[in-house]
């Protein structure tokens, strides 16, 4: 099997993906995001289609780390970004999101939905 390890931040434009949740049950895709620092929700946008969510979110306290890794000493993050396919269709017209004490929560109502029949 072949991994391709995708990057978390991007020290240039000073963006980082924040800490993400997926759960899927029959009826929808529920979305939570961690979001410490984003102190309002009209700091938040937020793009849905079907197959995918995009999500970016304007930090007012500048995230700062020291001793980054092994080459980047210092650091500073000024903004959240986070793009990710969705593992079904959804309905985006009918999406709901709700921002509270940092964390992002994100409903999508699936567009085709999954049925048990029983077997005779």
């Amino acid at each position: 099997m072949f991994w391709v390890r995708r990057i978390m931040w991007d020290y240039e434009s000073g963006c980082i993906e924040p800490l993400t949740e997926v759960y899927e049950d029959e009826d929808e895709i529920i979305i939570r995001v961690d979001m410490p620092f984003v102190e309002d929700k009209s700091d938040i946008k937020i793009n849905v289609s079907e197959q995918s969510v995009s999500i970016e979110a304007r930090v007012r306290r500048v995230i700062h780390y020291e001793k980054w890794g092994t080459f980047q000493r210092e650091i500073k993050f000024f903004k959240y970004t986070k793009r990710m396919n969705l593992p079904s269709r959804v309905d985006p017209e009918a999406a709901k999101a709700r921002f509270k004490s940092g964390i992002l929560e994100i409903k999508l109502p699936k567009r085709e939905r999954s049925f048990t029949i029983p077997i005779e």
